[in-house]
This record gives C-alpha cells, structure tokens and sequence, in this order.
C-alpha cells in the first residue's frame, strides 16, 4: 500500500467509528431502549460533521443506508415505545428525537397512556353493561359544537397533562450515565403517572446482545468438568457473575510480595533426596533424530 491508500484508510476508520461505539453503547448491560433514538441522532451528527476530502460518496451512502433502515423501513421515531421511553428518559426528554414533530406525537402518545394509568378501563363481562343503541345513546352523539372547547380546556386541565408539562419543563439531567429508573424510583411521588409508565417503557433491552452474552457464560460455566452441576448451583454462579460488581465486590487479589512468608512454612517437612539405581533407568530409550550429532 502506498501513503495515498494509508490515509485514505485513516479516513474510512473516521466515518466508521461513530458506528462502532454506537453499536458497543447499544450492547452495554445496562442500557435500554431509552437511548436509541438519541444514540441515532448522535451517530448522523457525527458522520454528518466529518469533513474529509475523498469519502463523500462513502459518507453520503452510509447515512442513505441507515435511514433506509431506522426511517423509512421501521420509523423508530414513530414507534410508541422507542419514542415513549425516549421522553421519559429525564436525560433525553424531547431533546433526543432528530425531527421535533416526532417528540410532539409522543407527547400525544404519553398523553394517551396517563389517560389509561389514570382512570383504568374496565372491559364488559357480559351483556347486561353493553351500551345501548337505544334513545340514551343520543345523549353523546347530540352534543352541540360549542360545548367541545368547554371539554377541551377541561381535558387539558387534566393532572396527568399537567404532571406531563411539569416534568418536560423541569432541566433535563446532564449527566448522560445516571439510570432513569433511579430518577423515577426517586420522584415517583411529585410526578406518580408518569412513574407507572417509567417502570413500563424503561426496562426492555435494545437488543439481545445482553442475554447471548448470559448463555455464552452459561455454557463456559457448565462445561465438560461440571456435568453434575445442579441447576441451583448454575443459576448462582450466574447470578454472581452479573451481580457481583453492583455489590461491590472486587475480584482483584492482593499481589504478593517479595518478603512473604507461608503460615505453614516452618513445619514442611524435608524433602528426602534419593538415590537411582541403574536397574531404574536401564528400560529408558533415548531416540534422538537424524539431524543430531
């Protein structure tokens, strides 16, 4: 390879790179799918802002690519629950959508879950509560047009739409690393409808890069030594094994020093030194290849 070809290396390293520490964010153990829709809006920022001579063509086909994908093909931005829990992330709130007309229809659709978490609906059981097409039905239908705003300023009193404007207003939180989850165990009680559907919507893993990683240690834990592990004893060492740093818990052991001492060092005994005979080593071949003198 001449320079020329080493540079333009340099350069394609360039437009890759943001797509390869979004996909190892996208992995981690801890993220959800909170943080896809912004981690996409970073990833186009960022090829979007490489200014190298030589790779437009590389650049502009590998942003056409993902929004064939993420766009046109599957409208994540429009997905209830990716566009949802990207809103109650407190870190992301509707800072994270690319297109500002997507975080407000996932207003529209947090606005319809709260109504739901709010005044829950009751499904009918049998028949006697079905509504009826009768006479009484003209009561809704026969409303007069100038009562709609009426019921429109009383809906957009409603404590859930405030609740929602009360935490869209408040800072969003800088430090990109806390859990949302903390945030909303914390402030369940000054915003409690939004907190019912925190819990809902910020669970669920991007992807299943998490559990795949989980069988994989499985499987190196269960090996060909441990086949009488008992199913108790295997999901432990699993537990222990995606846990045991959320405890606190350091696996790092203590170096050992040049002066060290053994507690039982003074009481080894001896090692007794003995004696070959010839009859020990005389049914010793020695096989020596051609090429040695």
């Amino acid at each position: 390879m001449n320079p020329g070809n080493w540079e333009l290396v340099d350069k394609v390293i360039a437009i890759l790179k943001p797509i390869f520490l979004t996909t190892k964010a996208a992995e981690s153990d801890t993220v959800s799918i909170d943080e896809v829709i912004p981690l996409l809006k970073k990833i186009n920022f960022d090829i979007g802002a490489i200014t190298y001579s030589g790779i437009g063509t590389l650049k502009a086909e590998v942003l056409q690519q993902m929004k064939r994908y993420f766009v046109v093909k599957y409208d994540i931005e429009k997905t209830k629950q990716y566009s949802i829990a990207t809103v109650l992330d407190p870190k992301f709130k509707l800072a994270g959508f690319q297109k500002k007309e997507n975080g407000v229809l996932a207003k529209e659709m947090i606005i319809s879950d709260l109504a739901e978490v709010a005044e829950p609906r009751h499904e009918v059981e049998s028949g006697e509560n079905k509504p009826s097409t009768s006479k009484d039905s003209w009561a809704a239908v026969l409303v007069d047009n100038d009562s709609g705003q009426d019921s429109q300023d009383e809906e957009m009193e409603a404590p859930y739409r405030v609740e929602l404007e009360r935490y869209l207003k408040e800072k969003r939180i800088a430090d990109l690393t806390k859990d949302p989850l903390t945030y909303w165990r914390v402030k369940h009680n000054e915003f409690p409808h939004l907190g019912t559907l925190g819990r809902r919507y910020l669970c669920p893993p991007p992807g299943s890069a998490t559990s795949e990683r989980l069988f994989s240690t499985g499987k190196n834990v269960l090996g060909t030594k441990r086949l009488s592990l008992k199913p108790d004893n295997m999901e432990a060492n699993l537990f222990l094994k995606y846990n045991i740093r959320a405890l606190g818990y350091k696996t790092d052991l203590p170096r050992v020093t040049d002066d060290f001492v053994a507690p039982n060092e003074g009481n080894l005994p001896e090692a007794v030194v003995g004696e070959v005979h010839d009859d020990e080593t005389s049914d010793v071949e020695i096989i020596m290849s051609d090429d040695e003198d």
